[in-house]
């Protein structure tokens, strides 16, 4: 499933042409599609259904 995802350009490991970086993943033109679906579809379900509101918090912190 990895390896199609890659051919496809679903999904490359990020920074790929310098060694990669492990754990980071850079999304193609299929791979955002297929995350905005998602996210709709989840934001219909637990945003819209239920009335709650939305935050965006870093994902990356400090040691």
């Amino acid at each position: 499933m990895a390896n199609l995802l890659n051919r496809r350009f679903y999904v490359k490991q990020s920074f790929e042409i310098y060694g990669g970086v492990s754990g980071l993943l850079d999304f193609g033109d299929l791979g955002v599609k297929m995350q905005n679906n998602i996210l709709t579809l989840w934001r219909s379900h637990f945003v819209k259904e239920d009335d709650m509101l939305e935050a965006c918090c870093s994902s990356l912190t400090p040691e």
